[in-house]
């Protein structure tokens, strides 16, 4: 410290007069690190994630999740390119649904991937493939 107020004095050209305040300590008080804490999240709807990798070199990961009561209605990822053709499906069952999707031999482009129930779209999302 006295090293850098020589500095101060120097470059100031006049006593350094600054006085350093101490933080007040607390006592008999321990510090600790934050605790993680559960917490429950209720799902109300079926959803999908996001695909992981995206853009996607050869293989990426569609992440869905899908409520009890919609298992009865035929839930399924579909994937389709710009035109509209179907170029993957997979069914799903209730609770999170991870769904391996293997995009080699896809031309690079983008892509669309939905999340349907009962032949209905529920949700869509764009993937991207890269070669």
């Amino acid at each position: 410290m006295p090293y850098a107020k020589a500095i101060l004095e120097w470059g100031y050209n006049e006593p350094w007069e600054h006085h350093i305040e101490e933080w007040p300590r607390i006592e008999n008080e321990r510090w600790s690190a934050p605790q993680a804490r559960e917490e429950t999240v209720e799902v109300v709807a079926s959803a999908l994630k996001a695909a992981l990798p995206n853009p996607s070199t050869g293989q990426t990961t569609i992440e869905a999740y899908v409520i009890a009561e919609d298992v009865t209605a035929s839930p399924r990822i579909v994937i389709r390119n710009t035109t509209g053709n179907l170029v993957f499906s997979s069914d799903l069952v209730a609770g999170l649904n991870s769904v391996p999707v293997y995009t080699s031999g896809w031309a690079a482009g983008l892509y669309y991937y939905s999340l349907e129930i009962n032949n209905q779209v529920v949700e869509t999302k764009k993937l991207s493939v890269l070669r």
